[in-house]
């Protein structure tokens, strides 16, 4: 059977929605909490009730933006999904925010594992993180912090891991690698 020109990954688009959904959630209820606290008779009349308004509201906001900065990187991973092809992956980066392509014979593993209550594709790579920064000291700190915290792949993704979408991802890497690489289990 002839090898197609390139096999797309598929990442689990799920935690997207559940984020999106408490992103919403959490917004309506910091409403409410708002609203509540700055009505009723004890409403912000003195400068003690006013500071710890302005400080709630303040928190809320922080981890609203947070939330919202999660899930655009989300996103962006799922926009972006690890591609193989003939002459190796493109993957993205999550430490240096950029799609990268890694010849095969940079890669010197893949394996679906367990991290946390998931799994995940980590994508090891040869001299990581020097040969990923271009030189670039900042970008090489950053992906060896990312790596520390990835089982030390600097490529990790959340994955669907049923048989079915493990073989077919285990038999594409076979097939572009010509069976020098196959799919750690």
């Amino acid at each position: 059977m002839p090898q197609p020109p390139e096999y797309v990954v598929t990442v689990k688009k799920w935690p997207a929605y559940v984020l999106g959904a408490l992103i919403l959630l959490l917004a309506a209820l910091y409403v409410f909490q708002i609203s509540m606290m700055a009505s009723g008779p004890h409403a912000l009349v003195d400068a003690t009730s006013v500071a710890l308004f302005v400080v709630a509201v303040a928190a809320m906001m922080v981890s609203l933006a947070g939330f919202c900065w999660m899930l655009r990187w989300i996103v962006v991973m799922i926009q972006q999904p690890p591609t193989l092809n003939t002459d190796g992956m493109w993957l993205w980066a999550y430490a240096t925010k950029e799609r990268q392509f890694v010849p095969w014979t940079q890669i010197t593993a893949v394996r679906i594992a367990r991290k946390g209550l998931a799994k995940g594709l980590f994508v090891y790579v040869l001299d990581a993180p020097d040969s990923l920064a271009g030189g670039d000291p900042g970008k090489a700190r950053r992906i060896a912090r990312g790596m520390r915290r990835m089982l030390g792949a600097p490529f990790s993704y959340s994955v669907k891991t049923g048989h079915r979408r493990v073989d077919e991802l285990d038999a594409a890497l076979r097939g572009f690698t010509g069976g020098r690489l196959h799919l750690i289990r």
